[in-house]
């Protein structure tokens, strides 16, 4: 079985074609200031369509909007090479840039505590699912320490049940102040076994 990296000029092109389906995606999104990029990965069966599709790198903080993209990727088809049994590329989803301004990003360690509270419900995202690799979080955190909309994404492939687990899981979580503004929080949790 021979897998090939698909030609960005065809995926592009076939992508572009059903943009307007990925552009209503936006509209998912919990407020103006979400933004950022999602990079999705697209695994293509011998039958040329998408047979695996997942996130594996995002700051846009939103996993309605995330799964709404790998939604919309599931339905298309992308023709193979004649010397070729599978598929695979990536390809980046922007969405409004123009709003990065109006959050204020912090460093991972900012937030760190308020993700290891959470490990517990993490744990538990993790035997429900089957998934035992490591994840981020992108997160809007509003005043009050809570966050206002949380996206996901893993390089290992991760049920979207499992990432919307997180996903609520994250949204319970209490973060530091925020002194009045939107911060853009982004983190890493690794899979440290137990509870």
């Amino acid at each position: 079985m021979r897998t090939v990296t698909l030609d960005q000029s065809t995926v592009g092109a076939i992508i572009s074609e059903h943009m307007v389906g990925f552009e209503t995606c936006q509209s998912r999104g919990a407020g103006h200031f979400v933004s950022g990029a999602a990079i999705v990965q697209f695994s293509i069966g011998g039958d040329q369509r998408v047979e695996r599709v997942h996130v594996i790198d995002s700051s846009l903080g939103s996993w309605a909007i995330e799964q709404c993209l790998l939604q919309a990727a599931r339905f298309l088809t992308f023709p193979l090479p004649k010397d070729a049994d599978r598929g695979e590329f990536r390809y980046p989803f922007s969405f409004n840039e123009v709003a990065e301004r109006i959050t204020v990003p912090k460093p991972e360690s900012w937030g760190y505590a308020s993700l290891g509270a959470q490990r517990a419900g993490f744990n538990g995202c993790r035997s429900r699912y089957g998934f035992d690799g490591p994840f981020h979080i992108t997160a809007y955190i509003s005043s009050t320490g809570r966050p206002r909309s949380v996206g996901f994404h893993s390089r290992k492939p991760a049920p979207d049940d499992f990432a919307s687990c997180v996903v609520n899981v994250t949204g319970e979580a209490k973060f530091p102040s925020t002194r009045g503004a939107i911060v853009k929080y982004r983190g890493l949790v690794e899979y440290l076994g137990g509870n």
